[in-house]
């Protein structure tokens, strides 16, 4: 919590978790298996008469496995988009009777989330709501079909994916993986992945024969995609099964209609067009998109979203390597020169590069923002792990060591992450000049953690040395933990 909240009473702060604000989530969820902890927030909070109100997507919260049965300590109640779909197609009485009937079936499991029931009604209500009524009465009667069923994409739709061009497959990719980007972010990611592309089309031309004369022929044109997608880019989206509408921010964006085609269309890419989903993905590797400044917040955490699928389809091609050329791969996007040879030493050498202090805190949040989605994997870890192992053999550079340093900050509340365990090894394998960094980012911590301090202590505890230990061979650990006694009693009364 922000001082200068803490610092005032009877407040309500409304805290919207996005992308950027995950670290904090993190923070929150993690106290849950410490009753301690819980009641110290709550007793803080409630003494200065602060109600803290948080949202987060269902998804995002939720509890590390290694966590067992602890639940959420703090009230909280589920929230979905159900309530104001009904009622734009019905009366508020009946909006109010359905709701009660829909969460029923999702709570005996016909659907797996309330995302995937909203998407059902809503591809229900694409055909008016005589549908949903009808669906809802079969439901009653122990057909569930109408009202489970998906959308079918159409067979012109299915077509459109084999055309020559490409275009459509395009446009249909982008939707399938990028949910909810505004017009322009589609449009920007379509040229994108358009690129240089070309394609040959037989059209008919007018010619002039010897005489003077006007024939009409047919001959290949070549033609650039990009050019084609930018003549008519609606009729393209039309074709697609696309169209804007309103996001749940107020702003529009670009979806299926009804939306639960994406599904059923990211079945039948990753099934019949496996290839093409790799070189597309490459395409957007190749162009740095998750480190370029302007993009948007949603379409990065699309494209983290895609990039952690990706590793799991194919571990032995996405493992540590690639993440490492991937981060190393930034160099058009920062600015910086480009360098090559092992992608261990290119990040190095970029990161080295980034002189500007707001573009280097962009490029660790980027990074930092991928790894905690990857941590969230349990058979991502052993990627996670070989990233930092093969950073920390390189702690000596300082490149390196201030990437660590940046990451086990950012890091610090993610699920499966130990940040001690990177300080520690820091502390007692780093040169003289590195390890009093590494300890002045544990003295950064230390003053960040309020009532958190005791994971930070508790850790600190078993770096200290063992009595019977002689003080010359303390490790350089022991020695920092004895030092941290000090200096954070001198900081905590001061």
């Amino acid at each position: 919590m922000r001082q200068d909240y803490l610092d005032m009473e009877k407040q309500a702060v409304l805290v919207g978790i996005t992308p950027a604000g995950r670290p904090f989530l993190d923070s929150l969820l993690s106290i849950t298996a410490d009753p301690w902890h819980v009641s110290s927030v709550r007793g803080n909070l409630a003494k200065r008469k602060i109600l803290v109100v948080v949202t987060a997507r269902h998804e995002l919260v939720t509890l590390p496995p290694e966590w067992g049965s602890a639940r959420l300590p703090f009230f909280h109640w589920p929230l979905t988009s159900l309530s104001y779909l009904l009622q734009r197609h019905f009366p508020e009485e009946r909006a109010l009777v359905l709701d009660q009937m829909l969460t029923e079936h999702l709570e005996r499991g016909l659907w797996k989330s309330s995302a995937e029931m909203c998407q059902a009604v809503s591809g229900r209500l694409k055909h008016g709501p005589a549908e949903l009524e009808e669906a809802l009465r079969q439901a009653a009667a122990g057909n569930l079909d109408l009202l489970r069923a998906r959308s079918k994409p159409s067979e012109s739709l299915l077509t459109r994916l084999d055309d020559e061009r490409g275009i459509h497959a395009t446009v249909i990719y982008i939707a399938s993986y990028f949910p909810g980007i505004s017009p322009q972010d589609f449009n920007t990611l379509v040229e994108i992945l358009l690129g240089e592309r070309t394609v040959q089309l037989e059209e008919a031309v007018q010619l002039r024969d010897e005489r003077g004369e006007t024939q009409t022929r047919r001959q290949k044109v070549i033609h650039k995609l990009i050019d084609l997608w930018r003549r008519n880019p609606d009729v393209f989206l039309k074709e697609g099964g696309l169209e804007a509408g309103p996001a749940p921010d107020g702003t529009h964006a670009v979806d299926f209609s009804p939306p639960d085609l994406r599904d059923e269309l990211k079945t039948l890419l990753e099934t019949r067009f496996p290839i093409s989903l790799a070189s597309a993905f490459a395409r957007l590797q190749q162009v740095n998109l998750l480190f370029a400044p302007g993009v948007s917040a949603t379409v990065v955490e699309n494209l983290i979203h895609l990039s952690v699928e990706r590793t799991l389809a194919d571990p032995t091609y996405y493992g540590e390597r690639w993440l490492l050329a991937f981060a190393a791969s930034l160099s058009q996007r920062v600015g910086a020169e480009e360098v090559s040879g092992d992608p261990s030493e290119m990040l190095l050498a970029i990161v080295g590069q980034l002189h500007d202090e707001i573009l280097r805190r962009h490029v660790y949040s980027r990074l930092a923002q991928l790894i905690r989605e990857m941590l969230r994997h349990q058979r991502l870890l052993p990627t996670v792990r070989a990233f930092f192992e093969t950073l920390f053999a390189w702690h000596r550079d300082d490149g390196a060591l201030a990437i660590l340093l940046e990451l086990v900050k950012r890091l610090r509340f993610a699920p499966q992450f130990e940040p001690f365990h990177w300080l520690r090894r820091l502390l007692d394998e780093a040169a003289a000049e590195g390890a009093e960094r590494t300890y002045l980012v544990l003295l950064e911590l230390a003053a960040e953690s309020g009532t958190r301090i005791f994971d930070l202590l508790d850790a600190i505890r078993g770096w200290l040395p063992e009595d019977a230990r002689e003080p010359e061979r303390y490790s350089p650990s022991n020695r920092y933990a004895l030092r941290f006694i000090a200096d954070y009693s001198h900081f905590s009364i001061s």
